[in-house]
């Protein structure tokens, strides 16, 4: 059996050879853990003819992608799509996955660019754009700023675009963040089918896989559960009972 910490990572380019990259920088550098990670190119869903972005079919793709699945790190290049005036950029993917309702994308994520100040400059721009149409509107609230909010509750680390500077980010920021949680939910998928009998009415019946889904919707019986599972192991293993 697979006995290897499970992690998962994102990673947004419009860029192929990310693809060797992260295998050689970021998997054959974590040996000691079970890496699967999804790498999105943002591109593909552009309407070229409206010069627009499909959100939620973006959204649908990348929740498919990693559903079931507890995310470490979320990378993305900061200068993805331009088309003329269109632009996309990483700060644009990162409020589009926080507006998503099924799974929430809570963790950290890195911004990696070789031009940090025209990145700079587009997030500004956007913040300047809303703040101005809010004021417009006669609802200026600067609470109410969506960038602002997604900025507020995203951590957001900066990083340059270097082989060894966005991926060495983001293998630090795993070997950080892993914590019971995301071991217990590696442990459980790999018997998912398995339906629990603990004596408590509230999970008995239930697969592993529907816990997987509570933990991942971070709902409130999750934590309770775990709570649980980890006394009931302590009992198991100690001499308690």
């Amino acid at each position: 059996m697979n006995n290897k910490v499970k992690v998962c990572f994102l990673v947004f380019d419009d860029d192929s050879s990310q693809e060797t990259i992260i295998k050689t920088k970021i998997v054959d550098r974590l040996k000691e853990y079970d890496v699967t990670y999804w790498l999105v190119d943002p591109s593909e869903f552009v309407d070229l003819d409206t010069s627009t972005f499909k959100n939620q079919e973006f959204l649908d793709h990348v929740f498919e992608k990693t559903k079931g699945f507890g995310i470490s790190v979320i990378a993305s290049d900061c200068n993805l799509i331009k088309i003329d005036d269109f632009k996309v950029q990483g700060i644009d993917i990162v409020s589009i996955l926080l507006s998503e309702k099924r799974k929430p994308y809570n963790a950290p994520f890195i911004l990696y660019s070789g031009k940090i100040e025209e990145s700079s400059k587009h997030l500004l721009e956007k913040i300047q754009t809303q703040v101005a149409e809010s004021m417009k509107s006669g609802q200026y609230d600067i609470n109410s700023i969506e960038i602002l909010k997604h900025l507020m509750s995203a951590r957001i680390v900066f990083s340059g675009r270097t082989e060894d500077s966005y991926t060495d980010a983001i293998i630090k920021i795993i070997k950080s963040e892993v914590d019971v949680k995301d071991i217990l939910v590696s442990s459980f998928q790999k018997f998912g089918k398995t339906t629990l009998k603990t004596g408590n009415l509230m999970y008995d019946g239930k697969t592993l896989e529907a816990i997987v889904q509570l933990i991942e919707a971070n709902d409130v019986n999750s934590q309770r559960f775990i709570q649980e599972f980890t006394e009931l192991a302590i009992a198991h293993y100690t001499e308690i009972n």
